[in-house]
């Protein structure tokens, strides 16, 4: 994982309430992040399959956010997410 803005390596993520995000807003961040971090271009966002991908990823972010109270940390080792 990386810092969408920060793109430095993390383990942890940090819920948070943020009122004016809506789910557009949201992938749209994380489709940057992936942009700027060098996995996709804008001509592969346009692929309908890496479009979709992107938008499953971040269903699985807004979901695991939704499950855990504001304020929650969550730790990824390998490919488990856990609360800390």
């Amino acid at each position: 994982m990386a810092g969408m803005a920060s793109q430095l390596a993390t383990t942890t993520v940090k819920v948070v309430e943020q009122e004016d995000l809506d789910p557009d807003s949201y992938f749209q961040l994380v489709a940057d992040a992936l942009e700027s971090q060098g996995y996709v271009t804008k001509e592969l966002l346009a692929e309908p399959d890496v479009n979709q991908w992107v938008r499953h990823l971040t269903d699985e972010l807004t979901y695991l956010a939704a499950i855990c109270p504001v304020g929650t940390v969550l730790e990824r080792r390998g490919d488990v997410m856990a609360k800390r």
